[in-house]
């Protein structure tokens, strides 16, 4: 199982709306284009307040989003999320306003929450998702920094495999004598059978089958299976 991480920056609020359909039209063919058994991280700066959860919005919206007013951009983030069978897990995870706040006005007067994480709410293993205000990156913006723990499936092996044949015996002279002797005697009994059969299509087709079971327990027989060895 793979996962899937999609970056974004959205138009900000005062951007055209022609210029907000076309980012979120690319958004979900990128979106399109991802496995659907993949884990998808869709992360980035959404230019977008979406508050807390509303009626009949359960599973894409958390109780802990920054208390506000939602815009017009939060509306199509959400959208978005509820359409791709998403969850925001910003809104998720109870903190302060202060862990909250993801973006600051030069003046220090407005603090908002416009950058988000979503991931998918079949595969939804995020374990904490917040602001951090502490790191020096010279951005109005802070870092998000969520954690997420994976469970990774157990490949099962398949059982069912072909074996190979040890057919570097056949470079010892005795073996490959060996094996000439034992696939002629089986091939002496083979046309003893078919002399005794009607000659049709039918007849033939198991005539192929017996040749290739021929080959194949002699080889068993003679040659054995390559022992396996297990990569470190």
């Amino acid at each position: 199982m793979r996962t899937s991480i999609v970056q974004v920056y959205a138009p900000t609020n005062n951007a055209e709306e022609e210029a907000k359909d076309v980012f979120y039209e690319q958004v979900q063919k990128v979106l399109d284009k991802i496995p659907k058994h993949d884990i998808v991280i869709l992360m980035g700066d959404w230019n977008a307040k979406v508050g807390d959860q509303q009626d009949g919005e359960e599973g894409v919206v958390g109780h802990h989003g920054l208390h506000g007013e939602r815009s017009e951009d939060g509306e199509r983030f959400l959208e978005l999320c509820a359409s791709n069978n998403m969850v925001i897990t910003t809104t998720l995870f109870p903190h302060k306003d202060i862990h909250k706040h993801t973006w600051v006005s030069p003046d220090a007067c407005t603090k908002n929450q416009i950058d988000y994480m979503a991931m998918c709410g079949k595969f939804r293993s995020a374990l904490d998702t917040c602001a951090f205000c502490g790191a020096d990156v010279n951005s109005d913006h802070h870092l998000v920094i969520a954690k997420i723990k994976l469970r990774l499936c157990r490949v099962e092996k398949n059982k069912n495999r072909l074996r190979k044949y040890n057919t570097a015996k056949l470079k010892v002279p005795e073996v490959a004598q060996s094996f000439k002797i034992e696939l002629w005697d089986r091939f002496s009994c083979l046309s003893d059978d078919e002399a005794n059969n009607s000659d049709d299509h039918a007849q033939d087709v198991e005539n192929d089958w017996k040749i290739k079971q021929t080959y194949q327990k002699t080889a068993e027989k003679v040659l054995g299976f390559q022992s396996r060895s297990n990569k470190p």
